[in-house]
């Protein structure tokens, strides 16, 4: 009898170990495509300058990216920016492959404003754009953001 509560114990014990292993797993591959940071750019155009902070929130499949600052053109009144680019993405490590979807700017709904184009790749400013970024794990709340394998983003949680 008491050999048959131990192995039933043990098979308990087993069972348990496995489950825990495989929820660590799921929630690992989980944080991987659900996460939200936040970094600062600076942008230097030859006719205007730029600040802004770049917010990308990860949701599965699905996310989207928050552009706000202030672009200053070389002999012109600052510009506010508010502009978000609602995108697709696939994943391969640490490899993102971003895909826009739809693009909104400033109050007024799906406007551009015109300084944007030459400081911004075409993917946070046109639908159907392809992106590409490698992102690195730095700590539990930092992650470094690479174009190009080019560091471009100190992106916090």
């Amino acid at each position: 009898m008491q050999v048959r509560k131990q192995r039933w114990l043990l098979a308990g014990l087993m069972t348990a170990l496995v489950l825990t292993g495989g929820a660590l797993k799921l929630w690992q591959r989980w944080q991987h495509s659900h996460f939200d940071c936040r970094g600062d750019i600076e942008v230097f155009a030859p006719d205007s300058r730029a600040n802004i902070t770049l917010r990308y929130i990860f949701d599965g499949d699905k996310g989207v990216t928050l552009l706000r600052g202030v672009m200053t053109p070389e002999n012109g009144e600052p510009v506010e920016i508010n502009h978000r680019v609602w995108f697709t993405f696939t994943r391969n490590g640490n490899d993102f492959f971003l895909h826009s979807q739809n693009i909104t700017s400033n109050e007024s709904g799906d406007v551009v404003p015109a300084g944007l184009a030459p400081i911004l790749p075409t993917f946070y400013l046109q639908p159907g754009e392809p992106f590409y970024l490698d992102i690195m794990r730095i700590d539990a709340n930092n992650r470094l953001l690479f174009t190009s394998r080019v560091p471009s983003v100190l992106c916090k949680a």
